[in-house]
Parts: structure tokens; sequence; C-alpha cells
């Protein structure tokens, strides 16, 4: 055979579209999160909020349990859009807050830390494909613990309370989507952005959770300063307080409009893709 047949050759098979290489980045990182036992202990004790929910409920149509814990059907709770959003959203919320501390900061930051984006970006991969499948990353582990579980409780309940409270509370049907999406979308994007900016993953995690800490005191000043609600801008779990009562149609602990609670979770999010903007290209400038 003559040499010149060794040559290099450009690839001519089957080219992955462009919508499935996302899937190829979501899929490693996935692996490398379960390669870990100690992540998948704590993965599964992240629906213990949705199971304790679902116990509650089961508890309150079955006579037999009542009278074995001696319990009246009195002093069981309601089961209504406040029931949902204090005793499950409230709950999937802090757990999803701790999972994408953990996660988020971690995704991106290793691959700046080695000079590897420049390898990642030389294939058919864009920067938004990349940032895309990172973020799946959060999105569909996080949507597993919230809303979906939420949905499927709600349909639980709706079973044994029969159709007449489904109907009373169809927008249960969609509350929990709404909420989960927004505050899941706002924290992803934040804490893409610290991984991007702090590259060791202790110091990412230490800073992003530093951030809302930080947020906290600010909003603690402003209120005792100036009083009112202005002080809960500043404040990401107030802000998620005034989303879910918002959006479930309940009383919130904050008086504040939900149209600005809404406002600064967008301005989060699109600073948070600026950020990462920056940070993610094919090569790093230095000065």
């Amino acid at each position: 055979m003559a040499v010149f047949t060794h040559a290099y050759q450009g690839y001519d098979g089957a080219v992955t579209s462009r919508w499935h290489r996302p899937l190829v980045i979501f899929r490693y990182a996935m692996a490398d999160l379960f390669e870990s036992r100690l992540f998948s202990v704590f993965f599964t004790l992240c629906f213990l909020p949705s199971a304790v929910v679902m116990v509650m409920i089961y508890m309150r149509y079955n006579l037999e349990l009542l009278i074995q814990f001696d319990l009246r059907f009195e002093e069981l709770l309601d089961i209504d859009a406040e029931f949902f959003a204090y005793w499950l959203q409230r709950w999937q919320s802090g757990v999803s807050f701790v999972l994408i501390m953990l996660i988020g900061p971690t995704l991106v930051s290793p691959d700046l830390r080695n000079n590897a984006l420049s390898l990642y970006l030389s294939r058919s991969i864009t920067r938004t494909s990349y940032v895309v499948g990172k973020l799946m990353v959060l999105l569909v582990l996080c949507s597993a613990i919230t809303w979906i579980p939420a949905i499927l409780l709600i349909l639980f309940q709706s079973y044994l309370g029969g159709s007449e409270w489904l109907l009373a509370n169809l927008h249960l049907l969609t509350a929990p989507i709404l909420v989960s999406l927004i505050w899941i979308g706002t924290l992803s994007m934040i804490s893409l952005a610290v991984s991007a900016w702090v590259k060791w993953k202790v110091l990412s995690r230490l800073f992003f959770f530093g951030i809302f800490f930080v947020g906290s005191a600010i909003s603690a000043i402003i209120r005792e300063v100036f009083g009112g609600w202005a002080g809960s801008l500043a404040n990401i779990a107030e802000l998620s307080d005034v989303l879910i009562a918002g959006v479930y149609g309940v009383r919130a602990s904050f008086q504040m409009p939900l149209t600005y609670a809404l406002s600064t979770f967008l301005l989060l999010t699109v600073v948070s893709v600026i950020l990462l903007a920056r940070r993610i290209r094919a090569f790093e400038v230095s000065s």
C-alpha cells in the first residue's frame, strides 16, 4: 500500500445534530457526579420533604392510621394551596439551594483551571451549547426534587380528595412549575457565573454562599434604617417567600409586590449571563 494513502483524511461520517451536542456535556457531567456515593446518598435525601408531605396527605384520608395514632380529623392540616406552598415548596426550595451550592460552583471551574475550554470549543460545540449542557445538569437534578414530585403529590391529593378539590385548586398544577423554574434558573446561572470567575471548588462554593449571606445582612441593615420592604430585594430567601406566596395565591410573610420580586430574579439572571459570557471563551486574555 502506498504511503500517501495513510495521510490524514477528514471525518466524513454522520454529524451529530446541534441540539444533541449539549447532551454530551450533560451526560458526562452527570456521570462524574454520581460516581460519588456520598452525592448519591445526599440526592436521595433530597426527596425527604416530598416523602413527608405524601405521608401527611395519606394520613388525612386513612381512618385506621388516625385511630392508631390517636389523632382527630380536626387536628390535621387542611390540604390546600397554603399547605403545598409552605410545607412543600419552601422546603423544596431550601433543599434545591443546597444542591445547587454543592454542584453549580464546580461545573465550570475545573475546565477553566485546566485550560480545557479551548478543547471543548475547538470542536463543533459553541459557547451556548457548552453553557446549556452544564445548565441542564442543575435543571434536571433540581426539577427531579421540586416541581415533578410536587405535581405528583397534587395529583395524589386530587385522587384522594376527589375531583371537586382539583377543580377548586387547578392553579396548583402550574404553581410548582413556575416557582421552581424561576428559582432554579436564577440560582443555577448565579452558580455557573461564580464557577467561571472563581476557579477553585471550595472557594467557589464559599463565594456562592457568601453572596446570599451578605445579601441577607444588607437586607437587615436596610430594614433597620429605612423600614419597609425595600430591604427584602437584597435577601434571596425573602424574595423566594414573596414569589411562592404570589404564585400560590397565599399570604406572604413580607409585604412586597410580586412584580418587584420577579424583576429582581430577572436582573440577577441577566447579570449572571453577562458575567458568564465574559469568561466562557476559547482563549484566556492575560494582562
